[in-house]
């Protein structure tokens, strides 16, 4: 979202500033053609946003996006990072203090299933999947059973890494085919070790220190059914991190920021 406060006069550029407030590819790519000052949360130590924590290593190699990174900051730029927007610092006083906002925040957060337990030792969202194996280490579900909810290109990856460590992945998803895209499909079939379970949803999950299980139910039928495992992985959707302009900027019901006019360019 590119913002121009509406108390600034229109007029020559020359001498003028931005604020971008993020730290994956648009707002970089922004850099080459304006001067600014960009913002990165305490949570990213280093820039890249998804691209960096959202992307395994043998997908974009982190060399790849600091070579590209380390171009785009060698003009003139200044760099914030540890810095959260609205605690260090306001929207407010960004909107005062710089001439345009550009907020390039992404889609970080992930959507639940909306049921009690998904905070149970076991149950893991695909972001948490992807984060916590890029900046740490693997969760050990080595000769465990786990289960992937989702149909997209988030949760046949999660699907697939899975199936090398897992002894049984059981890939639930409410449609009767996948949403992700076709390169995905083939390998999840040749998996040996890769259960669907078409047009089924969770309805429930049975923890008590730990997940032991999920109960089902065919979205057709009715029919509900106990499915034992040791792990779930929730991939069924992401949402904006707009949490900052809440009460400042307008928001839609899915929490995307209402634009004040839109274009093709």
């Amino acid at each position: 979202l590119l913002y121009y406060p509406r108390h600034r006069k229109t007029g020559p550029r020359k001498g003028r500033t931005m604020k971008i407030f993020g730290m994956g590819l648009p707002e970089l790519i922004l850099i080459l053609a304006v001067v600014l000052v960009i913002f990165g949360p305490k949570n990213l130590p280093k820039l890249g946003g998804m691209l960096r924590y959202g992307i395994p290593s043998y997908r974009l190699p982190g060399s790849y996006l600091d070579r590209d990174i380390d171009t785009i900051l060698s003009t003139d730029v200044s760099l914030r990072v540890n810095c959260e927007v609205g605690t260090d610092v306001t929207l407010e006083e960004l909107r005062r203090d710089y001439d345009s906002l550009y907020l390039a925040i992404g889609a970080s957060l992930h959507k639940g299933l909306g049921i009690p337990g998904e905070d149970a030792k076991g149950v893991l969202s695909a972001i948490e999947m992807l984060d916590i194996t890029i900046r740490s280490v693997k969760p050990d579900f080595t000769g465990k059973h786990v289960v992937v909810v989702g149909g997209g290109n988030s949760a046949a990856e999660d699907a697939l890494l899975l199936s090398r460590i897992a002894e049984k992945v059981i890939l639930v998803h409410r449609r009767d085919t996948l949403r992700a895209t076709k390169v995905y499909h083939q390998p999840l079939m040749d998996a040996e070790n890769v259960e669907f379970r078409w047009n089924s949803t969770v309805t429930e999950l049975l923890h008590a220190d730990k997940l032991t299980g999920v109960k089902l139910r065919d979205v057709n039928t009715g029919e509900e059914t106990l499915l034992p495992c040791d792990g779930l992985f929730v991939s069924v959707g992401r949402k904006p991190a707009t949490q900052l302009a809440e009460g400042q900027l307008e928001l839609d019901g899915s929490g995307y920021i209402c634009l004040l006019y839109t274009s093709d360019a």
